[in-house]
């Protein structure tokens, strides 16, 4: 093999996030408008992006010499709807498909938590929709960059990750819904 393999290992990941998080504390400090429920949000926040970033996309290989019989089209994309997810089942590999529902449902979520605004079904699905499609585009993208085949561009992994958008839009929703009755409960008891 002629190449390298590029990873986001634990210590990596934590220096990048630490880093970036000291960065954000040092602008909230200059700011002078330190809120610890917004930097406790934005921690989550980081730390599920640079999570997201680390899971689809790393470890990466890279060729410097193109070989054929390694860089098949079957090994770049697959375009049948349910046949990894089919294949996945007999195989037993039911953390393909849970890790493909799990992995954009905190996105209608993070929306809520973060902007205390709850988005309508047709503009998370289209959110959804965009980040897993240029998620799977950008894999597709670093394989023929890197000459290798190191994620499928699947339309499996976008029907499961909107699976998970759908889900995280129904917990978003429940959770929005609790949270105005028990605000609006708190304050009822509070001009009692």
């Amino acid at each position: 093999m002629i190449g390298f393999t590029a990873t986001l290992d634990f210590v990596e990941f934590l220096l990048v996030y630490f880093f970036v998080l000291i960065i954000y504390f040092i602008n909230v400090i200059i700011r002078k408008n330190f809120n610890f429920i917004r930097l406790f949000h934005f921690f989550t926040w980081l730390f599920y992006w640079l999570s997201l970033i680390k899971v689809v996309f790393f470890p990466f290989s890279y060729r410097f010499k193109h070989n054929p019989e390694i860089f098949r089209k079957d090994l770049l994309y697959q375009f049948v709807p349910f046949h990894t997810v089919f294949n996945s089942i007999q195989h037993g590999l039911w953390i393909q498909i849970i890790g493909n529902i799990v992995l954009l449902l905190p996105i209608p979520i993070l929306f809520v938590v973060l902007k205390r605004k709850k988005l309508p079904f047709n503009k998370n699905f289209l959110i959804g929709l965009i980040l897993t499609i240029s998620i799977e585009l950008i894999q597709l993208l670093i394989n023929y960059s890197t000459k290798y085949p190191n994620k499928v561009m699947d339309i499996d992994d976008v029907i499961l990750n909107m699976i998970g958008i759908l889900f995280g839009w129904i917990i978003s929703k429940v959770y929005s819904e609790w949270y105005l009755n028990h605000k609006e409960n708190s304050s009822q008891n509070y001009s009692l």
